[in-house]
């Protein structure tokens, strides 16, 4: 059974919808700065929650199995960042000690592009 819908109807749902876009769009606009952590929470939340289902189906509470991975992310984020800091400044001091290279290959490139 069709549902009929007025002509006047229809120009107000669509006047709605119109409107509750420019609104969001407004909305995204200003909070912009700010809505990062919370769209990376929701994509985080998203990607785990088969992660603690799998966790509860083999026995596990909701509140265990959350405590799991928070615990498994702060031993892999510990262990990254033991890797990763001892290379950043390796390269960092590597690249310190050539420094006043580059600024002497920068200067001769720069007069030499003045001269021609």
């Amino acid at each position: 059974m069709p549902q009929h819908v007025s002509g006047n109807s229809l120009k107000r749902q669509i006047f709605f919808w119109l409107v509750v876009l420019v609104f969001f769009i407004v909305f995204l606009y200003v909070f912009s700065s700010i809505l990062l952590p919370f769209i990376a929470g929701m994509a985080i939340a998203y990607f785990l929650d088969p992660v603690a289902d799998r966790l509860e189906r083999l026995g596990l509470s909701r509140m265990m199995a959350t405590i799991g991975i928070l615990v498994a992310f702060v031993i892999v984020f510990t262990l990254a960042l033991m890797i990763l800091i001892p290379v950043l400044i390796s390269q960092f001091n590597d690249f310190a000690q050539r420094l006043p290279g580059y600024i002497s290959q920068l200067q001769q490139f720069i007069t030499q592009a003045q001269n021609s």
